[in-house]
């Protein structure tokens, strides 16, 4: 693990992707597989930095999607309500994701 220092990576799959993490070995990679154009799987070395962003990306996008549905909807001109609104926002998410995660 990097403790002390923060890794910049670049990785180009389909167009370059940039990452930053403080938690991730530069040199840690895992074996990953990628389809071809034409429908073939191909086994390729990738950063784990990498795989760890696609293994936990849905949850996330799943996170914003169930946000947006259930938001509270108070708007305000003041900044700092917005960000009260908005923590408030996902701390229900997050509370319902560990509901349903706890009763199966």
């Amino acid at each position: 693990m990097a403790q002390d220092m923060l890794v910049c990576l670049k990785w180009k799959d389909k167009k370059p992707v940039y990452f930053l993490s403080n938690h991730h070995d530069p040199e840690d990679s895992v074996m990953t597989n990628r389809r071809n154009k034409d429908g073939t799987l191909q086994e390729l070395s990738c950063p784990r930095l990498v795989a760890d962003y696609n293994k936990h990306m849905g949850s996330v996008d799943k996170a914003d999607m169930l946000k947006t549905c259930y938001a509270i909807d108070c708007k305000s001109k003041k900044w700092y309500h917005r960000i009260v609104w908005h923590f408030l926002d996902t701390t229900v998410v997050n509370a319902y994701i560990l509901s349903k995660e706890s009763s199966g």
